[in-house]
């Protein structure tokens, strides 16, 4: 009797496994039963092996870790608080009567785009300061500014600009409270589940990490899979700045979308 799923039962049907087609051979080749089982007995103590066990958790500081694993559901966490926060304010003022009441204003066109958009960017830079300092209260000033730190926190860094695009496109629409939360939880859980926030990359077929790789999750991900070494993937600095590099590439096509969706929805 054995547990389902478990390293011990799986090793011991390997072990009857070994056995029995060893008998079979040996059957096979001629052999009587009774020399058959002398032969797979003696063969079964031959092939023991003595196997040296490497614990990794003693010679692996698990709080120097769990910095890594911070800035892992940081992609979650940032694109949730800024899609439900400062969405709701884009939404306001997008909607048609306060939208018309600013327009036949004193209040130009351009005065109005600027300060929305500086407040925008107060607001995600904000966030990314309140997530960093709880890091360093967390984990202590040496994980956080040590040089694989400062690399993550990069990373998050340019990673916020790809969610403040997606919070200012998703904003351009009149969306309920309802409406906007489904959204935040789609977008939120989508990317997290498909680009390796919550399952890692290495569980997740080829035809799911090729599809992550259209999100730009993956690319965050990937850089702090590299920094932390989860995968077991070198660092490479080329290959970091190439990740970061397509993040930016992704929130700029992000934010021409929104001006796009923008410009029209002013147009009708």
């Amino acid at each position: 009797t054995k547990k389902p799923d478990t390293a011990a039962g799986f090793f011991f049907n390997q072990d009857i496994s070994a056995y029995l087609n060893t008998l079979r051979l040996n059957l096979e080749a001629g052999y009587s039963l009774k020399d058959s089982l002398t032969e797979t007995e003696n063969t079964v103590k031959n092939t023991n092996t003595d196997v040296e066990t490497i614990e990794f958790e003693k010679t692996t500081d698990k709080k120097d870790n769990g910095i890594y694993y911070f800035f892992q559901y940081y992609a979650y966490i940032a694109i949730s608080i800024l899609i439900v926060g400062m969405a709701p304010i884009l939404i306001a003022f997008h909607k048609k009567d306060l939208a018309a009441r600013v327009n036949c204003s004193s209040y130009t066109k351009v005065k109005q785009t600027t300060e929305l958009g500086f407040g925008c960017i107060t607001y995600s830079i904000a966030l990314w300061l309140i997530l960093v300092l709880a890091a360093v209260v967390a984990y202590g000033p040496g994980a956080v500014f040590s040089t694989n730190g400062l690399l993550c926190v990069l990373n998050s860094f340019v990673y916020l600009f790809v969610i403040g695009a997606i919070t200012l496109l998703i904003g351009s629409f009149s969306l309920n409270s309802s409406t906007l939360s489904l959204v935040s939880n789609v977008i939120g859980l989508g990317t997290s589940f498909l680009c390796g926030v919550f399952v890692p990359l290495w569980l997740l077929s080829d035809k799911v990490v090729a599809f992550s790789k259209f999100l730009p999750a993956y690319w965050y991900i990937r850089n702090n899979n590299m920094v932390s070494g989860f995968t077991g993937e070198a660092l490479e600095m080329s290959t970091y700045w190439k990740n970061l590099g397509i993040q930016c590439i992704f929130a700029v096509a992000i934010f021409c979308i929104y001006l796009v969706v923008n410009q029209n929805k002013k147009k009708n």
